[in-house]
């Protein structure tokens, strides 16, 4: 099996004809305004939505363009995926709060 560093945690695998692609800095969350989302990132699938509550995935992803999740997640991206990590009590990682640029959504 081949396996590669993206990098941020982002990596791949390769073996038998399977191609597998997961980001490993674990739960991702980004805020606009009053609204915040959990999410997973895939450089091949893009992100999954995830429930709060237990992590798993949403039933409803932002299918439509005008979505409100879209506009600080293309700005995260273009802002070279920034992330800080929020630790619990014993020092592991629960998730990753994305930072962006708010004033590349007034562009």
């Amino acid at each position: 099996m081949a396996t590669e560093r993206i990098g941020s945690g982002h990596s791949y695998a390769r073996s038998f004809g399977v191609y597998m692609d997961y980001w490993g800095a674990g739960p991702l969350l980004i805020r606009y305004g009053k609204r915040q989302w959990f999410f997973e990132f895939s450089e091949m699938f893009g992100p999954t939505l995830l429930r709060a509550k237990d992590m798993e995935p949403a039933d409803r992803q932002p299918t439509n363009e005008h979505d409100p999740f879209w506009y600080p997640f293309q700005s995260w991206m273009r802002a070279g995926r920034k992330v800080r990590a929020v630790k619990d009590k014993r020092g592991r990682v629960k998730f990753s709060v994305c930072h962006w640029n708010r004033k590349e959504l007034l562009k």
